[in-house]
């Protein structure tokens, strides 16, 4: 498929696009947090594919979804040097975030589920603050599930400067919220 897109048919590159459009705006909008800017995204990406198919290498060791990956963490990156001084907040994914790993306090105590609302919220300010690499790490691994591996070859680093950035980014997070966990007797681990 990739080769008849190098040739210019556009239902093989239609396809391709099919087959990776749900991974680069999962990507996108972790990053984000903003369906909009992620719908963006998802369209440079594979306009910057299409453009650059002609240079893709088959035989080269990145396979086409690592390149596609490449190229969105890069544009994300991009749009946040763009917009730095803007704030942005999208209360489904923070949502989405709280159901998803509140599923277990259904008729448990309202308390605990908005301390545990709380919480994330911090999170959520606190990944604004980290560099835009730092914070890109983190999402792909904490909320992405990218392994050290998969991060590296994605955004054209090593496996040693991943868990850097990784180490760097929990210690700030941690920093940030070790007052807050204490006076709610939470206890963060460091793995």
């Amino acid at each position: 498929m990739i080769e008849l897109a190098r040739q210019g048919q556009t239902e093989a590159f239609r396809r391709l696009f099919e087959l990776h459009r749900e991974k680069i705006m999962s990507i996108a909008y972790s990053y984000l947090r903003n369906t909009q800017d992620a719908e963006d995204i998802l369209q440079e990406t594979f306009i910057k594919a299409y453009q650059a198919l002609p240079s893709f290498q088959v035989k080269n060791r990145m396979n086409f979804s690592s390149w596609l990956t490449r190229i969105s963490i890069n544009c994300c990156l991009d749009l946040l040097r763009h917009y730095q001084a803007r704030q942005r907040k999208e209360t489904n994914w923070a949502q989405n975030q709280l159901t998803n790993s509140a599923g277990d306090l259904k008729g448990g105590n309202p308390e605990s589920v908005g301390q545990l609302q709380t919480l994330k919220d911090k999170i959520e300010n606190l990944l604004e603050k980290l560099p835009p690499k730092q914070r890109m790490v983190f999402i792909l691994r904490h909320y992405q599930g990218f392994t050290i591996r998969e991060i590296a070859e994605d955004m054209g680093v090593s496996e040693g400067t991943v868990k850097r950035m990784l180490f760097r980014a929990f210690g700030r997070i941690r920093k940030y919220l070790k007052n807050y966990l204490l006076e709610n007797n939470y206890e963060m681990s460091s793995g």
